[in-house]
């Protein structure tokens, strides 16, 4: 659980110094993913680009 804790915190300290260069402080819920690709007209749609959370080993 510390572990989390202290991931969550560095998140934070990068976001408050980067904050031009990191979009948001948290996670985008289902709920908005959802209301997203409604908007999509799939019939015209060529490529997928998914933009995941990559971790540091």
């Amino acid at each position: 659980m510390m572990e989390n804790i202290q991931e969550k915190l560095l998140f934070l300290h990068k976001f408050l110094r980067a904050q031009k260069q990191i979009d948001s402080i948290t996670p985008s819920s289902m709920f908005l993913a959802k209301k997203i690709l409604e908007q999509v007209n799939w019939n015209r749609v060529d490529h997928i680009a998914s933009l995941e959370r990559v971790r540091a080993p």
